[in-house]
């Protein structure tokens, strides 16, 4: 199917999360798709149009970062359904310390603990979605859109790190790959880890690991782990060489050169979270946005699709970036 012969429309609902207390116990969910207009009156109406005639897509679990509205990710979603998947992401507003309320990844902070991590998923959003997913995929307007037995897990900042933690399959049967920007599995101190810790990650997983040379989020948050020099600090190649099992050769980590933080963010919000402790990007933010959609649906295509095209497009990246990359590794 062509670009011309869909439209990417999205839809809105709604899912409760249990263990959680009211009136933060609601995920919203935005879910983007591949939609056709028939020029109905219902349509013309509802706004709601119906999906387009195609085999059921793998589906796109994108976690947003702390107090980072979904809607952030609202490019990058576009574009993966342009590219033939179906894209999830939500917002659940929790509390994340004691009187301070914001968005969180659905982050269940005691199973990150020293003893308990990797005995139970440190979302408990994710699960409470698929279900939600899976009713959906067989009623109204989305039913038989989504492939749920081809699952991909990713986020930004802190959903990033979320999803990279929960990128098991033991945890989800269905998982086939997981793709984090600005994010790592270093335990803050009061986890309870030894010092040094890097948290075990993507074990059984494909894992696209990407971060921007201008990362200033990051470095300042560098009192969060104590004994660190801020200057050479980088949780997130640590993350790739020390928290993800190597010899597998399908790990990567890409780092992208003058890019920022919140550069997975567009547009920036600044009433909220922390991009004022970000660095200014040095490249063009818009080729940086368009080379990594490009990456991401090669990887995907790739490891979740098996498409020899996509292995060959991986293969060319990694001997011959583009402009905007300044490192790429592979384990």
């Amino acid at each position: 199917m062509s670009e011309k012969d869909f439209l990417v429309r999205s839809l809105w609902d709604a899912v409760k999360v249990d263990g959680l207390e009211a009136p933060y116990d609601t995920a919203h969910l935005r879910i983007y798709y591949a939609a056709t207009n028939p020029d109905t009156l219902e349509v013309d109406m509802s706004g709601i149009m119906p999906a387009a005639k195609r085999s059921p897509a793998p589906v796109v679990l994108f976690l947003g970062g702390v107090n980072i509205g979904q809607d952030s990710l609202r490019w990058l979603m576009i574009n993966l359904v342009e590219a033939g998947y179906v894209c999830v992401t939500f917002d659940l507003v929790g509390e994340q310390m004691p009187g301070f309320y914001g968005t969180t990844p659905g982050l269940d902070l005691s199973a990150l603990q020293a003893g308990v991590y990797g005995t139970r998923p440190p979302s408990i959003a994710i699960q409470p979605i698929l279900d939600r997913l899976a009713v959906l995929n067989t009623e109204g307007t989305l039913t038989g859109v989504m492939d749920l037995d081809r699952l991909v897990l990713g986020g930004h900042s802190g959903g990033g790190t979320v999803a990279l933690e929960s990128a098991r399959r033991s945890y989800f049967p269905s998982l086939r790959a997981v793709v984090a920007y600005a994010a790592h599995t270093v335990p803050a101190q009061v986890l309870g880890h030894p010092d040094g810790t890097v948290l075990e990650c993507a074990s059984d997983i494909p894992a696209l690991l990407m971060a921007g040379t201008e990362d200033g989020t990051m470095k300042r948050s560098a009192a969060r782990y104590p004994g660190q020099d801020p200057t050479t600090f980088n949780p997130i190649i640590m993350t790739f060489e020390q928290g993800i099992p190597g010899g597998r050769d399908d790990a990567w980590f890409v780092q992208w050169d003058g890019a920022n933080h919140f550069g997975m963010g567009y547009p920036l919000d600044p009433t909220c979270a922390r991009g004022f402790l970000d660095s200014e990007p040095t490249t063009d933010p818009a080729q940086t946005r368009a080379d990594l959609t490009a990456l991401v649906v090669d990887f995907l295509d790739a490891y979740v699709r098996a498409d020899k095209d996509a292995e060959a497009a991986l293969e060319k990246f990694q001997i011959d970036p583009p402009n905007t990359v300044k490192e790429v590794r592979r384990r």
